[in-house]
């Protein structure tokens, strides 16, 4: 009820599982979570929840998620090419991290060189203070 109360108060169609309306939802498999507030699935899903009881997720009519898995994504692919982009950037690691070496006082030097420097902190209302008192002065002058 609160749900399709505070969508007719928005004038939006959506607050209820019915034809024509905008929804989500997502469905869990119980048998998948772990309940650490036996009295509170709600505590529960917010304390415990990490994705892995997600069976089904479907977004404004289309199910994006079936049991379990992603039905937009290759699942197997994007792990393919996650693990080749890891491979690209740990290949090479030691002899990187050997030039990084040869300038790490150097470059935390300038590091807490600059925390050091005062940061000047210009709110909105001053700038707008002194393009207005800019303003004032060039018609002053021009009517001069």
């Amino acid at each position: 009820m609160c749900l399709s109360g505070g969508a007719t108060a928005l004038g939006q169609a959506l607050g209820s599982i019915s034809p024509g309306m905008a929804a989500d939802i997502v469905i869990l498999d119980i048998d998948r979570h772990v309940l650490v507030d036996k009295n509170s699935l709600v505590a529960s899903l917010v304390l415990a929840e990490h994705g892995e009881s997600v069976d089904t997720v479907i977004v404004n009519g289309e199910v994006v998620v079936a049991d379990g898995s992603s039905t937009r994504v290759d699942e197997a692919e994007a792990t393919r090419r996650s693990l080749a982009l890891q491979e690209r950037i740990h290949t090479g690691l030691p002899e990187r991290q050997a030039v990084y070496d040869r300038y790490v006082d150097v470059l935390t030097a300038v590091h807490e060189h600059a925390m050091g420097l005062q940061t000047p902190v210009e709110r909105a209302g001053d700038h707008h203070a002194r393009i207005r008192d800019r303003l004032k002065g060039s018609v002053h002058r021009s009517a001069a």
